[in-house]
């Protein structure tokens, strides 16, 4: 049986130019999320039910906008969790999750019954699913903490192996590391494996085990070289702060 859990309104903020502050909106009951997408706003949507934020910039916002949404945006978040992922999203260029979330597109029921025989009809629904759950996948893993010392490499969930990247993104003057989980893709030969180029950690989740991750220990080369990356793009971050 479904259990149906309670939805928790979205909460939008407008970003203030002049005062330098996010405002929340009092929102209609029946306005759709949607009606709010202004080229001229900086928008944050706070959605609950799904620990995640998103940064929407309309087209016409200025450069200054989109730096101050960027740097006030985690403050507001904060109040709500600090496990809420927030994303920055342009106008036009929405993601899927991002659309259905302000009801530009509608979400697809993915619940299978005993009756049900678990097909999807269309195979953008298959890609839609998979983006979800590997949105979910990251905010698991955002919540947990790992040293310096030790490099994720791989992401085991059931019968899934992902491959687990990190990058550098350039957004409004300041470096985001981006995190990504890429399906492995090379065939792995049957057989027996041990763990002896592995750490395995497991992430645990009402007495299930919900995730392991494959950890790397880090030469100390590789240690020092990380070290100076995190305080190169902290200064960096500073730099562009006092250029605003």
């Amino acid at each position: 049986m479904k259990i149906d859990k309670e939805e928790k309104p979205i909460a939008v903020y407008q970003l203030n130019d002049e005062l330098g502050e996010f405002e929340e909106l009092d929102l209609d009951p029946g306005v759709k999320l949607y009606e709010l997408l202004d080229p001229a706003f900086s928008l944050l949507f706070l959605d609950p039910n799904h620990f995640k934020g998103w940064i929407w910039q309309g087209s016409e916002v200025s450069t200054r906008m989109k730096f101050l949404s960027a740097k006030l945006a985690p403050s507001v978040r904060d109040k709500f969790g600090t496990a809420m992922r927030l994303t920055t999203v342009d106008d036009g260029s929405e993601p899927m999750a991002f659309k259905i979330l302000v009801g530009l597109q509608e979400e697809v029921d993915y619940e299978v019954d005993e009756q049900d025989t678990g097909r999807i009809k269309d195979e953008k629904d298959y890609e839609l699913l998979d983006l979800l759950k590997r949105e979910n996948l990251l905010l698991a893993l955002a919540k947990t903490q790992l040293p310096i010392e030790y490099k994720r490499e791989l992401v085991v969930v059931k019968d899934k192996i992902f491959k687990y990247k990190v990058q550098d993104k350039h957004v409004n003057g300041q470096v985001i590391q981006e995190e990504e989980l890429v399906p492995l893709t090379e065939s792995v030969p049957d057989g027996p494996y041990t763990f002896d180029d592995y750490i395995p950690r497991l992430l645990f989740s009402f007495n299930s085990i919900a995730l392991i991750e494959l950890l790397r220990r880090r030469s100390p080369q590789e240690i020092e070289i990380e070290r100076k990356k995190h305080e190169s793009n902290r200064l960096q971050n500073q730099q562009e702060q006092l250029n605003f």
